[in-house]
């Protein structure tokens, strides 16, 4: 019979037996009250030997592992074998905290890290109390003199000589009247407007000491006593019968010099005498009207110098006379 038979027939047959196998153990150990001696009677060779009664189905332990006829004689190991490992429990409630660790070692220092970006400048802070005063500083350079004022209206008229004695002879007769001369140098016209023909005359000058040039302007008014005007209406010179001559210049229009000054019907001529400036500055002279522009206005005119040249220490004067004519 083949043994794959032969294993059919024993499952048949104690499949029936199981139970009674288990009861007929319980049975025989509960007999030997448990003693230790009945147990290791019925294992020969490290197995558990049975008796399993062919009619009863009844399990009795072997004692010296023979059993009886007309019963079938089963055994099995004391220890079975491993078996296979059981799933995985659930994982078990956390446990409590243990108590801290020793202070480990320090460790080596490690690398030093990158520099990291500038932070963002921070707010203005409040501002700081005020210092102490500062030494006075030196004294400044002497500013510049200023223009000489206009000149003075003519003083009165001196008191009358004395009478001359009386001539020797009878007195001759009276010859025709004569032709109105001309003005006398340095004579002023009566008041009232400048008539045709009439001459008016007067001096000038500019001083300047301390620091000169850098296109600084240095000027003086020339005043007319006698306005120039024809009726109501005032009259002006226009920049081109408005003359300076320098020392020692001469003019068609403007026929005299600085000591005996003249000028032509409608102009006006102002004439330099002395011109003393620092070496290096240059002198553009100009005669202006006090409102502007070249020329002279009914009442007057500025002689303007303008000192161009780099700043120097120094001293500048020009003085002269000047003419105009109704």
């Amino acid at each position: 019979m083949g043994e794959g038979k032969k294993l059919g027939q024993a499952a048949a047959f104690f499949g029936c037996a199981v139970v009674g196998i288990a009861v007929g153990f319980a049975a025989a150990a509960a007999a030997a009250g448990h003693n230790r001696k009945a147990h290791v009677r019925a294992a020969v060779g490290g197995r558990i030997v049975a008796c399993v009664d062919r009619k009863t189905r009844v399990v009795s332990l072997s004692r010296g592992g023979g059993c009886p006829a007309g019963s079938l004689r089963i055994s099995w190991r004391r220890r079975g074998g491993a078996g296979p490992a059981g799933p995985a429990g659930p994982p078990g409630a956390e446990g409590p905290l243990g108590p801290t660790g020793p202070t480990g070692a320090p460790g080596p220092a490690g690398v030093q890290g990158a520099t990291g970006v500038a932070g963002p400048p921070g707010p203005v802070g409040p501002t700081g109390p005020t210092g102490p005063t500062g030494p006075t500083g030196p004294v400044g350079p002497t500013g510049i003199t200023g223009t000489t004022g206009p000149t003075g209206p003519t003083g009165p008229t001196g008191p009358a000589g004395g009478v001359g004695g009386s001539g020797v002879g009878g007195t001759g007769p009276t010859g025709p009247t004569g032709p109105t001369g001309e003005p006398g140098p340095g004579g002023q016209p009566e008041e009232g407007p400048l008539k045709e023909g009439q001459v008016e005359q007067g001096r000038w000058e500019v001083a300047v000491s301390g620091q000169v040039g850098g296109g600084r302007n240095a000027e003086t008014a020339i005043d007319f006593l006698v306005p120039l005007q024809k009726g109501t209406e005032g009259i002006e010179i226009g920049a081109e019968k408005a003359l300076y001559l320098k020392s020692g210049e001469t003019k068609e229009d403007c026929p005299g010099s600085a000591s005996a000054p003249a000028a032509k019907p409608g102009y006006l001529c102002i004439y330099a005498e002395t011109e003393e400036a620092p070496a290096g500055i240059t002198v553009v002279r100009k005669v202006e009207k006090a409102s502007g522009g070249g020329g002279a206005s009914p009442t007057g005119a500025v002689v303007d110098l303008e000192l161009q040249g780099k700043p120097v220490s120094g001293s500048l004067r020009f003085r002269g006379s000047w003419a105009v004519e109704g």
